[in-house]
């Protein structure tokens, strides 16, 4: 599942390289270039070519001219990432149980003072993750003016025995030797049983009674004895290395070199990657980074001086709003009293307006005190009946002449069984037959 996880990582990593990615592998009689493009569909084989070198300087510099002939051959475009395979006497390798994962035993298990070597400290879920990469600076230094002389950038350097990790069978328990033979130059790689990288050594032309001793020692050295010991790259009229001090040696069967680095570029394994200009960005990056928090700052103090003036605006806002509360409420208070008024005397006008056996309940509404509430009327013959929440103060005004109840007298309350909560209670009398009042009513107003 992790692992998985790193490869979606790195796929989406690859979508943000340029549109073309070279890899060259260089040993020292062999320049092998597998040119890779990114189309729509993702990354492809454009391009390879294989080119017999030839060595002339122990810096390796003449393979520069090979590269350029090659590039303008395949007419790539300037500053094109090109990432390198070398062999083991260039990008060395280090188990990081060595060291146990200290930087300062670290510089204890590196050849060179820590300060002149490049390491690949960062592991890669757990395939790999006990293998470091390194490579002296000076040799870092050659292979970027190489690239840089043919128009490419440098962004990535390989092992050698990575290319093998994918073609190792998988065996619980078991180990691996590898013995790689290139136009006569011979390798030795040691893999761990999780197909991780413990050495590779760089062993030139040597006798195959040296090759059987070494073997050897290595079997004794990684502790394992199920260990198994592989050769590849020999031509088929060369003899296989046999020894009665090992066991069995089996022939590793590989893909072409440009496979085996096809394989190693879609892979998740990790080289010593480089970061170009570093002297250069980090300044940039420190000079950036002061910048934004400056204006940080600023921001926050102004916003800081912002929120102290809005407090004491609200702070002032609210001690106004004290102030005018109580004038506030003794206006609303009246407001309300005043909108209940007018709807008391909009109610007796609709009563008014309706039939006449509302009349009387118009008269009652206008006789009683606006505080009052009347729950309950009552009228039978010319008896009226009428009782509700409050004093039940009368209005005398309305009394002096009243246009149809006459005799209102105080009524026990305790005699209003319909309602509760009764504060007063009256009964009246109707003057006379509401139709005749009405009759009379209309004679007076005539002319």
């Amino acid at each position: 599942m992790q692992r998985n996880l790193f490869q979606i990582v790195k796929a989406a990593k690859t979508l943000l390289d340029p549109r073309r990615h070279l890899f060259v592998s260089f040993t020292a009689n062999q320049l092998e270039l597998v040119l890779f493009v990114r189309s729509f569909f993702g990354w492809k084989e454009e391009a390879s070519r294989s080119i017999a070198v030839e060595k002339i300087a122990e810096n390796y510099s003449h393979i520069g001219s090979y590269l350029s002939e090659a590039v303008e051959s395949m007419k790539l475009p300037s500053q094109t990432r090109v990432s390198w395979v070398l062999p083991p006497d260039i990008v060395g390798i280090l188990p990081r149980n060595s060291f146990d994962g200290d930087d300062v035993n670290l510089e204890k298990a590196l050849p060179f003072q820590r300060e002149h070597v490049v390491v690949s400290t960062r592991s890669i879920g757990n395939a790999f993750k006990n293998q470091i990469l390194w490579v002296h600076k000076d040799w870092l230094s050659e292979f970027c003016k190489i690239s840089s002389a043919a128009g490419l950038q440098c962004v990535e350097l390989f092992a050698r025995a990575q290319l093998f990790t994918a073609a190792l069978p998988e065996i619980a328990g078991q180990g691996a030797i590898l013995v790689e033979n290139t136009q006569g130059t011979n390798f030795l790689h040691v893999f761990n049983a999780q197909k991780e990288i413990i050495r590779s050594t760089n062993l030139g032309k040597c006798s195959d009674n040296r090759l059987i001793t070494l073997v050897g020692r290595e079997k004794n050295s990684i502790g394992n004895p199920a260990s198994r010991v592989y050769r590849t790259g020999l031509d088929q009229t060369e003899p296989a290395l046999q020894a009665d001090e090992i066991h069995s040696i089996d022939v590793l069967v590989t893909s072409p070199e440009k496979l085996k680095i096809q394989g190693l570029a879609f892979s998740i394994q990790q080289g010593v990657e480089l970061e170009p200009g570093e002297s250069e960005v980090i300044p940039i990056v420190m000079w950036v980074t002061s910048l934004v928090l400056s204006i940080v700052i600023a921001i926050f103090t102004v916003l800081w001086f912002e929120i102290i003036d809005l407090k004491e605006q609200i702070s002032d806002g609210r001690a106004a709003i004290r102030k005018d509360l109580k004038v506030f409420e003794e206006a609303k208070l009246s407001r309300k009293e005043s909108l209940r008024s007018a709807k008391l005397v909009e109610l007796r006008d609709s009563f008014e307006a309706e039939p006449q056996s509302f009349k009387a309940l118009a008269s009652v509404i206008g006789t009683i005190d606006a505080k009052s509430t009347l729950s309950y009327f009552s009228q039978k013959d010319h008896a009226v009946v009428f009782a509700g929440a409050g004093t039940g103060r009368l209005d005398f005004s309305s009394l002096q002449n009243p246009k149809y109840l006459i005799d209102f007298q105080p009524t026990p309350v305790s005699s209003i069984k319909e309602v509760t909560k009764v504060g007063y209670a009256y009964k009246a009398r109707l003057e006379r037959d509401l139709s005749t009042v009405e009759k009379f009513s209309e004679r007076a107003t005539k002319p």
